[in-house]
């Protein structure tokens, strides 16, 4: 494994977790919001679990065609005024079987809850600094289960390396760009402003 994958497992790994909290299974269909690093690798460890449908949803489009290479069969963007019709489009009229939020902004939250189905699960991998504010109802009423997925443990770690290791997932492509540790500041900024379609920025250390 080169030193380019290795740094993906990391990644990948809360990904993994992710999937495996949400128990995802063989054909069902997935939203994810957020097109990062670790939205990108919660795609492709959705499609290891066996996720037949995974919509990635994002304002960037050079996140979205990264998103299309992680695995993803389908790519919304996040800002069209069709946004929710088009990912029922991919996932059901009833919603999708799991979704994952990667993005901590509420509103991405309340959205999870209107496009998951009746007895779904919604993984929350974000970590948000502002309130979250939802009616019990849309939960208890629907039988929807809310899942924490925090970072990851040995079995995900060693299910990310397998995935690598035996090209389950594609996210080599995630690595835009690598900066000499001296360039810091730099590669802090891209990956916050995500300009020049960075998206995982990686110092090396020579």
């Amino acid at each position: 494994m080169s030193d380019s994958e290795a740094i993906l497992i990391e990644p990948l790994s809360v990904g993994m977790h992710a999937s495996r909290r949400a128990a995802v299974r063989d054909g069902e269909k997935a939203v994810v919001f957020g097109s990062g690093t670790i939205g990108l690798s919660t795609i492709a460890a959705a499609r290891v679990y066996g996720a037949a449908t995974v919509v990635a949803v994002d304002l960037l489009d050079h996140c979205l065609i990264a998103a299309t290479s992680a695995g993803a069969t389908a790519a919304v963007h996040a800002g069209a005024v069709s946004a929710d019709d088009q990912i029922r489009s991919y996932v059901g009229k009833d919603g999708a079987d799991v979704v994952f939020v990667t993005i901590g902004i509420p509103a991405v939250f309340e959205k999870a809850l209107s496009l998951v189905r009746p007895g779904g699960r919604i993984a929350m991998i974000a970590l948000f600094d502002k309130p979250v504010s939802f009616e019990p109802f849309d939960i208890v009423g629907s039988d929807v289960s809310i899942l924490g997925s925090q970072m990851y443990s040995d079995i995900d770690v060693k299910d990310a390396i397998s995935a690598l290791v035996e090209g389950r997932a594609a996210i080599q492509h995630l690595v835009t760009h690598e900066l000499p540790i001296e360039e810091a500041r730099k590669a802090f900024d891209l990956t916050i402003s995500k300009k020049d379609n960075a998206i995982k920025v990686v110092l090396l250390h020579r």
